[in-house]
């Protein structure tokens, strides 16, 4: 199979996926665009034809990543660095025994720390690579990346080499998560369309 052949099945499928839960929507007098909806709002027979078609893509996935021509257009990766909204709690008697140097420390957690995430922000995409996913609050911020097997391993290097002054003084750590079976073209319900339209599949 090729890469436009397994792309156009992957976003039939999540349309299809999305264009059934909004007709399930719609009949049940909901918002048909809506985001989230739990799940014992639908009867059990709706629940079951909703499992059954996201276990059919799963599946699909599944097979697609076993296929290594396939498999390298794949972003199964989420890069996630992870870090502390604010570090005043952060001692420096808990990173004694670390291999850190004191100055070094000091620098990570300046008065301006606010400035981290920004700099980790602009550091990722020095390197070529896309964040997909942000946030902050009182528990702290992060940014995801989302990587294929390559990028991630080339990601998590060039990180533990070049951020590890964060990285020893405890204020940043950097998490390689498995996000799941993903093609980077369409791993969301709008890229799908938008491919699908681009492309006149219908």
């Amino acid at each position: 199979m090729t890469l436009h052949e397994a792309l156009c099945r992957v976003a039939k499928s999540l349309v299809a996926m999305k264009a059934f839960n909004q007709k399930l929507l719609a009949e049940m007098g909901e918002d048909p665009d809506a985001l989230m909806f739990p799940r014992n709002k639908f009867s059990d027979e709706q629940n079951r034809q909703r499992d059954q078609m996201k276990r059919e893509h799963e599946t699909m996935m599944e097979g697609f990543a076993a296929d290594p021509q396939l498999r390298q257009h794949m972003v199964p990766w989420m890069i996630d660095f992870e870090g502390d909204e604010s570090p005043k709690g952060i001692e420096w008697d808990k990173h004694e025994k670390g291999n850190v140097d004191r100055k070094d420390f000091v620098a990570a957690v300046r008065a301006d720390f606010g400035e981290l995430p920004r700099k980790v922000r602009a550091w990722i995409e020095e390197h070529h690579f896309e964040i997909s996913d942000s946030g902050s609050g009182c528990g702290g911020w992060h940014l995801g990346v989302p990587c294929s097997d390559k990028d991630a391993a080339r990601l998590c290097q060039l990180a533990q080499d070049k951020l590890k002054v964060y990285l020893d003084a405890g204020v940043l750590t950097i998490c390689l998560r498995f996000w799941g079976w993903r093609f980077e073209d369409v791993y969301t319900n709008d890229a799908a369309e938008e491919f699908l339209k681009a492309r006149g599949v219908s």
